[in-house]
């Protein structure tokens, strides 16, 4: 949408242009870390809170060395902190019409949640299954099977994994962008621009239960969400958001 030519690789970068790598945690090896050429952009979307960077020493020393793009101004302070790194941008997320994917909507499931479960989240999904609402829970599923359950729900769940957290955006704004109503935990010390705020339904932990059961039993109210998501969702336009932060972008000189 800028002009810019574009190559999507995997697993692999390139020595020319400017090379945004996502996914950059889950890479173990350290030879494969130190190869990564300085003209690399480390896009950050793991909440530093609870994620314990300590722990993770090839994912800090990469985030070290490298330029950054973070969501999150609290991520950002952090990053500049800890890491001694002051090459940290942010980078928002916003909607380009590739997001929509014209899913066909069954709705046989009240509500979905997919990821990886604690205490707090399956004692959530256990209240909305003794609340009598169907419930649907996906972990490690993607691409046309997720589609496939987002369409078939009436209501997708976003929860934290810690207690304070910063919205997921990364998961929300896929959902907006495909008409879905959302409702998503948001506590007060959740960290979630007022724009996103008010395209779902965002509340406490402790209202997620009542607030999805009130939900379901309003069709109207769900149906008018949808459509209100999409609408402030859309608004953000990811192109633009991409452009200011490639001009932010400033990269380490190479030892």
């Amino acid at each position: 949408s800028l002009g810019i030519a574009v190559r999507r690789r995997k697993k692999e970068v390139g020595l020319e242009g400017m090379n945004l790598l996502i996914g950059a945690h889950l890479i173990t090896s350290r030879e494969s870390a130190d190869r990564i050429p300085q003209n690399t952009v480390i896009v950050n979307l793991e909440q530093l809170r609870g994620f314990n960077i300590g722990a993770r020493p090839i994912y800090a020393s990469l985030m070290r060395r490298l330029a950054v793009w973070d969501f999150s101004p609290r991520n950002i302070a952090q990053i500049k902190s800890l890491m001694h790194n002051p090459h940290v941008s942010r980078f928002d997320i916003g909607y380009t019409p590739e997001m929509t994917r014209h899913l066909p909507q069954h709705h046989t499931t009240d509500v979905l949640f997919y990821g990886s479960l604690n205490d707090r989240r399956t004692a959530i999904l256990k209240g909305l299954c003794e609340a009598g609402l169907n419930v649907k829970h996906l972990f490690s599923v993607y691409g046309v099977e997720r589609d496939a359950a987002i369409a078939d729900a009436k209501i997708v769940l976003n929860m934290h994994f810690y207690e304070d957290s910063l919205h997921e955006i990364g998961r929300t704004s896929y959902l907006l962008a495909n008409s879905k109503a959302v409702v998503s935990e948001c506590n007060i010390n959740t960290k979630i621009e007022d724009d996103i705020r008010e395209a779902m339904i965002a509340v406490p932990y402790k209202d997620i239960v009542e607030s999805c059961v009130a939900l379901i039993k309003d069709e109207p109210r769900r149906l008018a969400l949808e459509k209100k998501g999409f609408e402030i969702f859309s608004k953000r336009n990811q192109a633009e958001m991409l452009h200011d932060a490639i001009v932010a972008t400033t990269f380490p000189q190479t030892a």
